[in-house]
């Protein structure tokens, strides 16, 4: 019998998956147009030193960012626990003749050894987790001194609740979007972390 842990694995690389064949969320991308402004200073804070840094990003989807980064001169690596949004990332890598390394992977537990990373960068994917495990993972793997640098929704935004309430089936039952509590944990383990809300 799998245990909570497993289960919720299980449900997340199905729904990724179907996400990453047919993603249903193209119908509605106006929506995600709203974020645009604050996704692009998210990527600035990525973008602004890459060349030469290994830089791992934690649930890569299709790897197109990744593969940004590899023009810019990063030593780039995707994670995902969908392997077929892996397998799209090698094929568009190959496609355009750029070096990345895609894994399927559990972000939970990854295969990396310790200190490894000078930036590890995710958007929409600790609230998918078990926070506590994968901040340590990403602690483990970060170099001293390395940044991370995340873009998640907050569970007190009024309109990204509304907007979870009116499409339920775009999302899994496990996820949730990060609470003050969850924040709160964050600043008590990580005090130097900066929240741009």
């Amino acid at each position: 019998m799998l245990n909570y842990s497993e289960d919720r694995k299980i449900r997340e690389k199905v729904f990724h998956d179907d996400r990453y064949t047919d993603d249903p969320r193209q119908s509605i991308s106006i929506f995600y147009k709203l974020s645009e402004s604050t996704k692009k200073l998210y990527h600035s804070f990525i973008e602004k030193d890459v060349k030469g840094k290994k830089i791992l990003e934690y649930g890569c989807g299709n790897g197109e960012y990744c593969l940004k980064l590899s023009q810019a001169g990063g030593i780039v690596h995707g994670i995902d626990i969908s392997p077929i949004a892996i397998n799209n990332a090698l094929e568009k890598a190959r496609y355009l003749d750029l070096k990345a390394n895609f894994q399927v992977m559990d972000a939970e537990s990854m295969d990396y050894a310790n200190n490894n990373f000078d930036l590890i960068y995710g958007s929409g994917i600790l609230h998918h987790l078990n926070l506590k495990r994968s901040l340590k993972e990403i602690n483990r793997v970060l170099k001293n001194g390395g940044e991370a640098i995340f873009f998640e929704p907050l569970g007190h935004n009024v309109c990204i609740n509304m907007f979870r309430f009116f499409t339920p089936k775009l999302r899994t039952k496990d996820e949730h979007p990060l609470l003050n509590s969850d924040i709160e944990y964050i600043q008590k383990v990580y005090p130097n972390t900066y929240f741009g809300y």
